[in-house]
């Protein structure tokens, strides 16, 4: 092995831990979202900003718009101005799918800051979080070996209390924030670790969802996977607020399909199968990962745990009235008959003898008697 090769290997294990989130004046702070509709909407606004194309028209309102139109308000800040608004120009970049163009920004700002200025470790956690983007629209192992380095400058200058966080950061913040960021080390990791020695027609994909925490989220046999919640074993190794984190890794990697498999999986272990196979779903159709046999297997799981749907009570009376009649409306209907029936033949026969009457009178004759 090239000594190119151990050194990111020898970093895995003697680097101190590192964070590589996204920060900006746009971003969210947790929780990212209150419901599962709101998580959805969030994701897909963010998907939308990322996916790059300045001919799309803009939605006003949309997420997108507000990137953009952020962007456009910084870009002429020089490149001494500001460093919150270099950032922020920089993460606008970021969301826009245009990590290209957020690398020199925050390369210069992590030359330019002092040790101890309050938004270094911002700076380095979105530098972090931008070569990595770049290593997997396909520049390589360097630039995930960069990510990962970045990370471990970030912690570094990581807020050593949360009295020095950010203005609007709670205890609870920080300390959330600080967890999501040391379970999206262990995923950098592991991306570094396929990077470094990836067998042959390596596909990420059937590796499954990223590895985050001590433990995975579900069972590594395929016969032992099973419909949530979890049982104590898996739970033993995943941390009490990994549906939290998780949606965090989403927000933070919105394009990433196996940080999105992760959040389906710990729907899943956390009880929320509906939405976990919602998830998984969606990442065979409208993410295109039909061919992955792990993801086909659990969504096969899933389905069959789903209760069958309840019938709507607006079709009831439909399907009342399209009934056949019962014995005693058949018996009924014919009695009916026949009395409609003698009403009709006697009206029927006065009837044709007025007729008859008004015709003799008409031409000079009696009726006859």
């Amino acid at each position: 092995m090239r000594i190119s090769r151990v050194v990111p290997l020898l970093l895995l294990v003697f680097v101190n831990p590192a964070a590589a989130g996204v920060y900006g004046r746009l971003e969210k702070l947790p929780p990212v979202a209150a419901s599962h509709r709101d998580m959805r909407l969030l994701l897909g606004e963010l998907r939308d900003a990322g996916t790059h194309d300045e001919k799309r028209p803009v939605v006003a309102g949309s997420l997108r718009a507000e990137f953009i139109a952020l962007r456009d308000q910084l870009k002429k800040t020089s490149g001494d101005g500001p460093a919150n608004d270099l950032m922020d120009l920089a993460v606008c970049h970021l969301r826009l799918g245009q990590p290209e163009l957020a690398r020199p920004l925050l390369d210069s700002l992590q030359g330019r800051l002092e040790a101890r200025d309050p938004i270094r470790f911002q700076v380095l956690a979105n530098l972090a979080t931008t070569y990595h983007e770049l290593a997997v629209r396909g520049m390589g192992r360097d630039f995930a070996e960069r990510a990962y380095l970045m990370q471990s400058q970030a912690l570094k200058a990581w807020p050593e209390i949360a009295s020095k966080a950010p203005q609007g950061w709670s205890l609870s913040t920080w300390r959330f924030l600080l967890h999501a960021e040391r379970a999206q080390l262990k995923m950098l990791r592991g991306r570094l670790l396929e990077a470094t020695n990836p067998p042959p027609r390596f596909d990420p994909n059937q590796a499954g969802p990223d590895m985050v925490w001590d433990g995975p989220v579900y069972p590594a046999a395929p016969e032992a996977y099973r419909p949530g919640p979890a049982d104590r074993i898996t739970w033993e190794g995943l941390p009490g607020d990994a549906l939290d984190q998780a949606r965090q890794l989403a927000v933070w990697f919105p394009m990433e399909n196996r940080v999105f498999w992760l959040l389906g999986e710990t729907l899943n272990a956390a009880g929320e199968n509906n939405e976990g196979l919602r998830v998984l779903e969606e990442l065979a159709s409208a993410r295109q990962m039909r061919h992955v046999r792990i993801l086909a297997r659990h969504i096969e799981v899933l389905k069959a745990s789903v209760p069958p749907a309840e019938p709507n009570p607006a079709t009831a009376p439909e399907t009342e009235a399209t009934s056949g009649p019962s014995q005693a409306e058949v018996s009924a209907d014919f009695g009916s008959f026949w009395r409609i029936f003698s009403v009709g033949v006697g009206t029927g026969a006065i009837g044709a003898f007025l007729a008859r009457w008004q015709l003799a009178t008409w031409f000079g004759r009696r009726p006859p008697r």
